[in-house]
């Protein structure tokens, strides 16, 4: 176990350096690779990700202690701010601007045009890994769905990613990067895990946790008698006052986003739809009860280039 946490520890420093949204979870009874990748990503491809994210070895039976931690990794979603180019999100997230590139890549975009300020963009994920056959067999483990010039395109990243990687034996017995620019952890699942790190901290924070529901289960309410000031007070105290979860920060844009609207401040309301989206990307509000025009302001969030009109 200690072994296993100082594996785990090692690979948190390395997830930590890039500044990727990665969580953890703690082994439960029936947990196996297999049903975590299908837990955390519906997807028994992700099998190969998860066991290279741990220290795991590709192959093989893995045996999960209970209790024993697991990363799980995602790529991270983030808001553009006013001025930023690729290579400043580079440096910000990936430790150095060389990689602009990749960023760019990742967004499908020139790393030589700057994205546009509000713009919610993917900070691609780098796994390293041992190539253990060559890098083509590499490729093809942990991408299993790409085509095969898909895989050519994705060994051609790996290489300008790893400049030194040995071209003898295809890097046989070498260590790499391995580029990921769409793993997404199922929002519920993310959710659990933010409110299960909460669990664990000290009495006095989960008291005040306890208060932030209180407060954020007041909001419904508040929204439908109409006191909009109100929950934009109660909210933005709320935002500023402890530390929120991954489903509190949710609330919090979404109710915010929604009094904004109705105090005919929509460039307000956008804002905290775009750090919604940021948070939740395939969040959405129900298309019968909610109010159009919240609708079309928040369906505009989506679109960064595109200006409020008051």
């Amino acid at each position: 176990m200690r072994r296993r946490l100082a594996i785990l520890l090692g690979c948190l420093g390395t997830f930590a350096g890039a500044a990727h949204a990665s969580l953890v979870h703690f082994v439960g009874e029936g947990d196996s690779v297999t049903s975590l990748a299908l837990e955390f990503y519906d997807d028994a491809n992700a099998m190969p990700l998860l066991r290279a994210a741990n220290g795991w070895p590709l192959e093989g039976d893995v045996e999960l202690m209970l209790g024993e931690p697991v990363l799980i990794p995602e790529c991270k979603r983030r808001v553009v701010e006013g001025g930023q180019t690729w290579a400043d999100l580079a440096r910000e997230e990936l430790g150095t601007s060389d990689r602009a590139w990749l960023v760019a890549e990742a967004n499908q975009a020139k790393v030589q045009e700057p994205p546009e300020t509000g713009r919610i963009v993917t900070i691609p994920l780098l796994v390293p890994v041992e190539i253990e056959d060559d890098l083509r067999s590499t490729v093809k483990l942990f991408y299993p769905e790409a085509t095969k010039v898909e895989r050519g395109e994705i060994a051609r990243l790996v290489k300008r990613l790893n400049p030194d990687l040995p071209q003898q034996r295809g890097g046989r017995g070498a260590r790499a990067l391995l580029p990921f620019f769409d793993v997404a952890i199922r929002p519920t699942k993310r959710m659990v895990l933010d409110d299960q790190r909460v669990a664990v901290r000290d009495p006095v924070a989960q008291e005040r946790q306890a208060q932030v529901t209180r407060e954020l289960e007041s909001l419904p309410e508040l929204l439908a008698n109409g006191a909009y000031v109100e929950v934009v007070v109660l909210a933005s105290r709320v935002r500023g006052g402890t530390e929120l979860t991954e489903a509190q920060r949710v609330t919090v844009h979404r109710y915010l986003g929604q009094a904004f609207v109705a105090l005919d401040r929509d460039d307000l309301a956008r804002a905290e739809f775009v750090e919604l989206l940021a948070l939740q990307p395939d969040f959405q509000y129900d298309q019968v009860t909610t109010s159009p025009t919240v609708l079309e302001v928040f369906e505009r969030a989506r679109l960064p280039g595109r200006p409020i009109t008051p």
